[in-house]
């Protein structure tokens, strides 16, 4: 699988964890989950084990990768797994931050679902978090919204950022004070259920009361398909709502 990402929101990945367990309703149509298995079917050899077996690469070449891509990139670390599953030895984490310590020209991106673990690791390491390394959690409603308030209690944290895709539920009364962006997606991939665009302005109306950037990623499959869009995602956005189309990073 390329480096380059096809994600909007970020330039490149980085894997050196694949495989991963549900944990809320947005692993329901995980799109790493159907990815790993095409992967899986093409010999790839970060995927030969199935899905719901959490695997460390601990390869040398491979966590060394970012010291050696010299433009300096946006890269969403573990894109295929959960940095912080519980499967994942903090020994190992260790070696991912080592790795992106010496990596200073990149901003890295850190997206859990687990922002307990990711607390408890932060919380006992003997370092001390540079600008450039930005944590954030994925909150698909309003049954996961307490993950901010969790990752906020870690003040040891730089810049922070929270996912809202795939959006399944309103967050209305969210708090994104101390939150530095928020993106916003509706789902893709088989089995895709709708966002309805009411969720996506309380998000925006509540991060412009805070000052948090925002980035619209896309509108989903079923808003692509009940809209006549060109993409499968929905994610043109000259086919939006001209109040949506932003696309924000913190700042600028």
């Amino acid at each position: 699988m390329s480096d380059k990402s096809k994600i909007a929101w970020t330039d490149a990945t980085w894997i050196t964890i694949t495989g991963c367990t549900p944990v809320s309703a947005a692993c329901a149509n995980c799109y790493a989950r159907g990815m790993h298995k095409r992967l899986q079917a093409m010999g790839q050899w970060k995927y030969q084990e199935a899905f719901s077996k959490v695997v460390c690469h601990d390869n040398e070449e491979l966590l060394s990768q970012p010291s050696r891509w010299k433009r300096p990139r946006k890269i969403f670390v573990n894109s295929m797994s959960d940095t912080f599953h519980r499967d994942v030895p903090f020994d190992f984490i260790d070696k991912i931050y080592d790795a992106m310590f010496a990596a200073p020209q990149h901003i890295f991106q850190v997206l859990t679902k687990r922002p307990g673990r990711m607390n408890e690791y932060i919380r006992r390491a003997p370092f001390d978090l540079p600008a450039n390394i930005w944590h954030g959690v994925t909150v698909e409603g309003f049954k996961n919204e307490n993950r901010i308030v969790r990752m906020l209690r870690n003040r040891c944290l730089v810049n922070t950022f929270v996912s809202f895709e795939p959006l399944l539920d309103s967050v209305k009364g969210v708090s994104l004070r101390d939150v530095d962006l928020a993106i916003i997606g509706g789902e893709s991939g088989p089995g895709a259920r709708p966002m309805e665009m009411s969720w996506v302005y309380e998000i925006i109306e509540e991060a412009r009361r805070v000052g948090c950037a925002v980035f619209v990623k896309q509108m989903g499959a079923v808003w692509a398909k009940e809209n006549n869009s060109k993409t499968s995602k929905g994610e043109d956005p000259s086919e939006w709502p001209e109040d949506l189309r932003i696309q924000e990073m913190p700042n600028g």
